[in-house]
């Protein structure tokens, strides 16, 4: 009886499975193509849509079982659909393919109510090379797109819209070579490091400076993947990098290492068409972490270098907005003399100044603040949040000596829009900077404000920072708020 059970919940679920997913027609001018649909149980009202394109001689079968969005999209809601290209091949070079991908947008929009602002591109080997052929004239339909293990062979970046991209390739690919083939005779093309910075610096990215991440994921200690991050914060585009060391022509979901569909995923629902844009200068920027759980207490930090040290026996007041997306238990500070001789063996120093820690309930931006005097001659800012899982993100950081003004950290609200100075510490969590739409709420009066002289008729910004040539924004002069527009 116990047996009998056990295969009717079986038959059940595959019966479920197999309602799910269907082959689907689509229309495409007078000839009528195949896609192969899957549908979750808990599908959202109206869900975002993965395309999922298969390599050259597989079919739809095959790239489901190696890609395994389907087990995703069970727990995140959304459709994914598995294109058959015709004698298991692509157009990669005229429209005949871009045309049965846009037809399979239109479809899944009328058949199943998809998103139109949340469909995503993804593809493996021939079916990257199609989908960066896309971006050419489907770049304002595809929300991100993300390439596994292949390239636009013979061509220089193009598209019509400036489309995120998180870009997957093993370091020993022998098919699409990692190291590039010049004389390919498609056209050739170059290392994939260099083909992907090519397209970092054509979406407008700052292609001289990426963010890298080595061991990706961070903390692991099985293997050295990379993760490079190309930003262009003024325009919310992001070109990734993910380098698998040791691995071949293969879309790799290795449980010990990267998850290639995962790390699409969670790359993709970041990102969605038609999000009203806001003008730069009406944005607020901010650092943020992303962390997962360390073993320690010190085991996940995030790191700030002073532009100049602090004076030892000096007194400074140290205030800054912090912001999470959990309870943080314990929020550390630590100002470190980092450049002493007592460098211990981990690379630290033992001339660490261990102020109090605060708990951080989740929720909306909170000010901190720590007085101390500078016992040494402290160079470098740690925050240690060793025990915390999630997001946190770090903003409008001042730092005064008493009795001056002046504000000592660099690039305080970020409105540089650069993460100069700040890193993490060996174990450390991923850091990028972002930005939001900013609201004033009221003015915060940050230490650096309490401290000026009422009669400072200086320009200040919301934060604190003195302005020598005030532009269009919103200001502190003479004790007033002040718009200039």
């Amino acid at each position: 009886m116990r047996r009998f059970t056990m295969l009717a919940s079986l038959l059940m679920v595959l019966c479920l499975q197999m309602a799910a997913q269907t082959w689907e027609d689509v229309k495409v001018g007078n000839s009528t193509r195949k896609t192969l649909t899957y549908v979750p149980k808990n599908v959202e009202k109206s869900p975002a849509l993965v395309i999922s394109l298969h390599g050259m001689n597989q079919d739809p079968g095959y790239q489901q079982n190696q890609t395994q969005w389907n087990a995703l999209a069970d727990t995140e809601g959304f459709i994914v659909t598995y294109p058959l290209g015709n004698n298991k091949m692509w157009d990669t070079h005229g429209m005949g393919d871009v045309k049965f991908v846009v037809a399979v947008m239109k479809d899944m929009e009328l058949k199943h109510n998809v998103d139109k602002n949340r469909i995503y591109l993804s593809g493996f080997s021939m079916g990257s090379w199609l989908g960066y052929h896309c971006l050419e004239t489907l770049g304002d339909k595809i929300a991100a797109f993300g390439p596994v293990s292949g390239v636009d062979i013979g061509k220089q970046p193009k598209a019509n819209r400036m489309v995120p991209i998180m870009h997957i390739h093993g370091t020993a690919d022998d098919v699409f070579k990692y190291t590039g083939d010049p004389y390919h005779m498609a056209g050739g093309y170059p290392s994939i490091e260099e083909y992907v910075k090519r397209w970092a610096a054509y979406e407008g990215c700052d292609a001289s400076n990426p963010q890298v991440i080595r061991p990706y994921p961070a903390g692991r200690n099985t293997a050295n993947d990379t993760r490079t991050i190309y930003n262009n914060v003024n325009d919310d585009v992001e070109v990734n990098l993910i380098s698998i060391d040791g691995k071949g022509h293969w879309h790799s979901n290795d449980p010990n290492g990267v998850n290639s569909t995962q790390e699409l995923w969670n790359f993709f629902k970041r990102h969605q068409l038609n999000q009203h844009p806001v003008p730069v200068e009406n944005r607020n920027y901010f650092i943020r972490y992303e962390s997962t759980v360390g073993e320690n207490l010190w085991d996940r930090q995030a790191v700030y270098t002073l532009p100049k040290a602090l004076e030892k026996g000096a007194k400074y007041t140290l205030t800054m907005k912090m912001r999470t997306s959990a309870d943080c238990a314990e929020l550390g500070f630590w100002p470190i003399w980092n450049a002493s001789a007592n460098k211990n063996q981990w690379g630290g120093s033992d001339d660490v100044q261990y102020e109090a820690a605060y708990h951080v309930e989740a929720g909306d931006w909170k000010t901190l603040t720590w007085n101390f005097t500078a016992n040494f001659t402290l160079d470098t800012f740690q925050f240690v949040f060793g025990k915390y899982g999630g997001i946190l993100d770090i903003d409008d950081m001042v730092l005064v000596k008493e009795g001056t003004s002046e504000n000592l950290i660099a690039n305080a609200d970020f409105s540089a829009r650069n993460i100069q100075g700040w890193s993490t510490n060996w174990n450390g969590p991923s850091y990028f900077l972002d930005n939001e739409a900013y609201a004033s709420t009221g003015i915060e009066k940050p230490a650096v404000a309490t401290m000026m002289k009422s009669a400072d008729k200086a320009y200040y910004t919301l934060q604190g920072v003195k302005v020598i040539r005030p532009t269009k924004g919103i200001y502190i002069h003479g004790g007033k708020k002040i718009v200039i527009k």
